[in-house]
């Protein structure tokens, strides 16, 4: 559907006996969904910590500058889980420590919080996987010498790493 200030996709679901919705999951099948209980969790988590949703926007740029081999809907997931009960605290602490982490869950079967929902994973090939395991411990690395630079003064080489972090699409220092 064309709009004029977002475009969005119109998808045919069907209800659910047991909750959610069947949507069409891409290989032929239906796949159960339940965006009421997603939205709920992403509301209830960030009001508690008014950050979570921009990281999310940030780390969806980071898989945007790294080939958006992640689904968004995973990523999304992944991020939330994460920061469960954990002050992210800044944002340059935030990305660093969620591509930290996230090099822990990449290569691990990642299950939908709700139940019926199955595994959010289940998408990515091997060959992904392993691409996006290699950006995100690139990425962790060079994230942490960029806080380990901001931390130290040096805010010019923490714009050079956080750079390589975001695949050159980070803004020029000064």
């Amino acid at each position: 559907m064309e709009m004029t200030v977002f475009n969005v996709d119109v998808v045919p679901v069907f209800p659910r006996q047991s909750g959610g919705y069947l949507v069409a999951g891409g290989t032929g099948a239906w796949k159960p969904t339940n965006p009421n209980v997603h939205y709920n969790l992403m509301e209830n988590h960030n009001e508690q910590d008014g950050m979570l949703k921009p990281l999310v926007k940030l780390m969806k740029y980071w898989n945007l500058c790294n080939g958006a081999l992640l689904e968004s809907f995973h990523l999304e997931l992944m991020v939330e889980q994460m920061w469960r009960g954990v002050s992210i605290g800044s944002y340059p602490h935030g990305v660093a420590e969620t591509l930290a982490v996230l090099v822990t869950y990449i290569p691990n079967a990642f299950n939908d919080p709700w139940p019926s929902g199955g595994r959010v994973d289940a998408y990515l090939s091997t060959d992904n996987r392993s691409k996006v395991l290699g950006y995100a411990k690139s990425d962790a690395a060079s994230a942490a010498r960029a806080e380990e630079s901001r931390r130290n003064g040096d805010d010019r080489g923490a714009f050079d790493h956080w750079q390589k972090v975001f695949a050159n699409q980070f803004p020029a220092y000064g």
